[in-house]
């Protein structure tokens, strides 16, 4: 049974994740991980989710979305799903009482990842979006360097992430559609010391969805799982 900060132990939470692809499987294993349920699983639609239930670890599925969030079985809402999904999911699972841990990133324009802050507070939910690559020992070596000045002045910071999967000539992906999928500025930020402090130093509003600042406020087996590298997406 999972050990809360208090030292006592604890109800397992249970966890409901929308999204029966790669991520989904990502947030399974973390949550099985430390020690909680995956309760429910839900797809695009209910032969997905049946199918998935089993491969995810998840006691039941669930026929839809709505099915999933509404249900007493679950305490947290895990949004793995394209990125043009993430703002609406996560929307209903708070307008339902749920916490909510959505994968980055939590929406595809400012003006929506700012609604979604304000609904989480006004809610009083748990809200986190999970930027594990924060946690890689790399990043925050590099992070230190800068905060103590070893860098110097930056002025570009050019990154990449090499995969092959979609090497092929015929290979497509809703990653690759910009209808659906958006970038996350997450980790250039965070190593200039995050949203607000580049904007202190630069005299200026940076004009990107801040969605790493949405609520850093997570529940034990969410820090558990930003903890430990994990696979990427």
């Amino acid at each position: 049974m999972p050990i809360g900060h208090s030292g006592r132990a604890r109800r397992p939470l249970r966890a409901g994740i929308i999204g029966t692809g790669f991520m989904g499987g990502v947030h399974a294993r973390a949550v099985r991980s430390a020690g909680h349920l995956v309760s429910r699983v839900a797809g695009s639609n209910p032969a997905t989710a049946a199918a998935a239930a089993d491969r995810l670890g998840a006691t039941a599925s669930a026929a839809s979305v709505e099915e999933l969030i509404d249900s007493a079985e679950v305490d947290v809402v895990h949004v793995c799903t394209p990125n043009a999904t993430h703002a609406d999911f996560a929307e209903r699972a708070l307008a339902a009482g749920k916490a909510v841990v959505c994968e980055k990133p939590l929406a595809t324009s400012a003006a929506e990842a700012e609604r979604l802050t304000g609904l989480a507070a006004r809610a009083g939910a748990v809200a986190a979006v999970p930027f594990v690559y924060r946690f890689y020992p790399t990043v925050r070596e590099v992070r230190s360097r800068v905060a103590a000045g070893e860098a110097g002045s930056l002025w570009l910071l050019h990154g990449s992430y090499l995969q092959d999967w979609l090497a092929g000539a015929g290979e497509s992906n809703w990653r690759v559609d910009p209808a659906l999928a958006y970038t996350s500025p997450d980790s250039p930020l965070f190593l200039r010391g995050g949203a607000a402090a580049l904007e202190a130093r630069e005299g200026a509003r940076l004009e990107l969805a801040h969605e790493g600042d949405v609520v850093e406020t997570v529940k034990d087996y969410v820090s558990n799982m930003m903890s430990k590298p994990r696979e990427g997406r």
